[in-house]
């Protein structure tokens, strides 16, 4: 009897001292992130999104991509929607097909981030991303800066059905307008299709031989016009800026570097912000209707420095999230130990 007894006290220790080191589970999120299409700027919009979650293991990611399809994507927001979301991220394809899904999604009660586009409404939490606007204006002072206030220009623009388009186009043509001696002389919406360039601007080019400035609303779009300007011989006689920024390989700064465009903007692409912004909204914390992010010129004189210092926190972050990844095989292993030194005081 006395046996029994202790046997029954040595178990019920054991398995208070494992309850005890049981630790309570963090509460479970689950942010849908609905991307529009796919290219370079949103891989690396996509891959800071993870980088940042690695900060929050108990957040998951459902990502779903329209590939520039806005059906599709409305499609896949009901999708995320009925999968069972506590936040939407959502960068539209295009303003206005994506405004009544989106309403709906933040009528129903789930926080709505938009970054990087808008919509035509203002039913939405937070946006994040930078000021078209203001980037197009940018570029319209510093081509002003570089062409000594005069030039002809041929501006090669995302589509107008999205705000990017619409914002780089309109705040690049109010900037402009303060010099006389500038002037937009072809207007070409490339609709993502690098091909139609090569079948546009030779023409183009033809039909305004007095042409000098290249304005594309992303350096791949500037980059392809130096590549058919350099086939007709007038390479150098053209002064190239783009938008985007991107470090790496292939990227607007390694662009300007190898000097196939003379300058590109920097335009963030937000992922690891929008991430911030979604847990600032899941734990119930003041959040301003739009974040918005800063641009900066990247020219001859400091694409080296800013493609360095890009990777060197990119190589950082992955650090970060190897070393993420050995603490929680450490803590696995430890948990492993406690419970295994539990059984073994149990069964003594």
């Amino acid at each position: 009897m006395l046996k029994t007894t202790i046997q029954l006290i040595s178990l019920s220790w054991l398995l208070t001292c494992l309850a005890c080191f049981q630790q309570k589970p963090a509460k479970k999120y689950t942010v849908g992130f609905s991307q529009c299409c796919k290219d370079d700027w949103r891989t690396v919009m996509e891959n800071e999104m993870l980088r940042e979650l690695d900060f929050y293991p108990a957040v998951a990611l459902k990502k779903k991509v329209a590939v520039g399809n806005s059906q599709q994507q409305i499609a896949q927001i009901k999708e995320l929607v009925a999968e069972g979301i506590d936040i939407l991220i959502v960068a539209p394809n295009e303003t206005e097909p994506l405004t009544e899904i989106i309403e709906t999604v933040y009528q129903e009660g789930i926080p709505v981030i938009l970054v990087d586009r808008e919509t035509a409404s203002n039913q939405y939490t937070t946006y994040v991303g930078a000021s078209n606007y203001e980037i197009g204006r940018t570029a319209g002072h510093y081509i002003a800066s570089q062409t000594d206030k005069t030039g002809k220009i041929i501006e090669l623009a995302l589509p107008q059905s999205m705000t990017p388009g619409v914002g780089r186009r309109n705040g690049f043509e109010d900037a402009i307008k303060q010099y006389p001696n500038l002037e937009v002389i072809a207007f070409f919406d490339a609709s993502w299709s690098l091909d139609k360039v090569d079948v546009w601007l030779p023409d183009v080019l033809d039909q305004h031989p007095e042409a000098n400035i290249i304005y594309g609303h992303t350096d791949v779009v500037a980059e392809r016009a130096y590549q058919v300007i350099r086939k007709k011989g007038k390479a150098n006689q053209f002064f190239y800026l783009g938008i985007d920024g991107l470090a790496g390989k292939g990227g607007g700064i390694q662009m300007v570097e190898d000097g196939r465009i003379n300058a590109s903007l920097l335009y963030p692409t937000g992922g690891t912000e929008s991430i911030k912004a979604a847990m600032q909204i899941l734990n119930n914390l003041p959040i301003e209707k739009r974040i918005e992010l800063n641009t900066t010129v990247i020219d001859p004189d400091n694409a080296r420095i800013i493609n360095r210092q890009m990777e060197k926190v990119l190589n950082l972050q992955e650090n970060i999230g190897q070393q993420k990844n050995l603490i929680s095989e450490l803590e696995q292993f430890y948990q492993n130990q406690q419970v295994l030194i539990y059984i073994l005081i149990g069964s003594l």
